[in-house]
């Protein structure tokens, strides 16, 4: 049987900044329990360069898994995209780091309701750090795309932006929105020898399509 891998023809990458449009709340699994300055649930950090350098981020596999759930139910499977049990698929979403200059964040404090005197529950207070303006930076990576998965790409990704598609949780409540903008495409071809060239980089889907078809 052959690899749906073996032959690495063309890479699309798809950049562009997810910047929050009201509260997100991704959680970090960090114990705060010892540091009583920090709020009960805090928001995911990671290290975003080789020198270390920490922000807050949305996991790549938590992007991904939003972009799926709503690209099948509407448009069909997509297992030979974003692989199976036994097949690796051809799309990854980078990790998203936010630029901490856009950032704008709060804590939220909560508490459970006494269902018999609809007062507050003794021992409930919670505190949640949650993301309120901020730029995330993401990159999808597509091995040997279709033009078909391209456009139902798009359609995610304008879904996004228009908030039929959320980030993190408590999105029954009205977090999660993201708006989209500065979206680029670049395109990529590779010889048999694995020499690369670029045939697009740039905003426009009709010059992407232009090149994507383009024989060599």
């Amino acid at each position: 049987m052959s690899n749906h891998l073996e032959r690495f023809e063309k890479q699309l990458l798809i950049e562009f900044i997810m910047q929050a449009d009201g509260p997100i709340v991704i959680r970090s699994s960090e114990p705060t329990l010892l540091n009583p300055i920090l709020p009960n649930t805090t928001f995911l950090q990671g290290q975003k360069d080789e020198e270390h350098n920490t922000t807050y981020v949305i996991p790549g596999s938590s992007i991904k898994g939003v972009f799926r759930h709503y690209m099948e139910p509407t448009e069909g499977s997509y297992d030979d995209l974003f692989g199976g049990i036994r097949k690796k698929g051809r799309i990854s979403f980078y990790d998203a780091y936010a630029d901490l200059d856009t950032v704008k964040w709060r804590t939220k404090h909560t508490t459970e309701i006494n269902s018999y005197t609809q007062g507050a529950r003794e021992g409930t207070l919670n505190s949640v750090q949650m993301i309120e303006r901020g730029d995330f930076q993401e990159v999808i990576r597509i091995t040997n795309p279709l033009w078909k998965e391209i456009m139902s790409l798009k359609r995610a990704i304008s879904a996004m932006n228009e908030g039929m598609i959320r980030i993190g949780g408590k999105q029954s409540t009205g977090f999660g929105c993201m708006k989209i903008r500065n979206i680029t495409y670049t395109l990529t071809t590779y010889t048999e020898e694995l020499q690369e060239q670029i045939l697009y980089k740039g905003m426009h889907l009709e010059e992407l399509q232009k090149a994507f078809h383009k024989r060599r």
